[in-house]
């Protein structure tokens, strides 16, 4: 009697491990298309501020096709200073080299999709509009 239950037993869980979908499996790790997203409904689908920032401009100004384009290039993004994030942590590129790096792509990024002009850093106008700042007489926090 207790054969034949050790045999049953093994044999439904033997049923049960074909039956399941194995981890290592290629349609487990597989990753489904998402051709069906509407772009211009994903509120804030990266991890940092400011690609959901950028994001939110260039649903107002980029076509369908640009957005998904630019959606796949900023998550890469989003993934690369994600673990800047951790390395700057850990101590490491004392020389900054990665992080002008990262910077450079973003800037890239943002001169291909034309959502530069939206970002520009205003301090070089207002440095020529007060020349007490350029001399170092006024400091930055009296003119905001």
């Amino acid at each position: 009697m207790s054969y034949k239950l050790f045999v049953c037993v093994h044999f439904i869980l033997f049923v049960c491990y074909i039956q399941c979908e194995n981890k290592y499996s290629r349609s487990s790790n597989v990753k489904s298309e998402k051709e069906n997203i509407d772009f211009r409904t994903l509120e804030k689908p990266f991890r940092m501020q400011k690609f959901n920032l950028l994001w939110t401009k260039a649903k107002q100004r980029l076509t369908e096709p640009k957005l998904k384009s630019l959606y796949s290039d900023l998550m890469i993004q989003d993934k690369e200073e994600i673990i800047y994030k951790r390395i700057k942590s850990e101590g490491g590129d004392k020389e900054g080299l990665k992080e002008a790096d990262l910077r450079r792509k973003v800037t890239t990024i943002m001169n291909n999709y034309g959502l530069r002009e939206h970002f520009e850093d205003n301090d070089i106008g207002r440095q020529k509009q007060d020349p007490l700042r350029l001399q170092g007489l006024r400091p930055r926090s009296l003119l905001h």
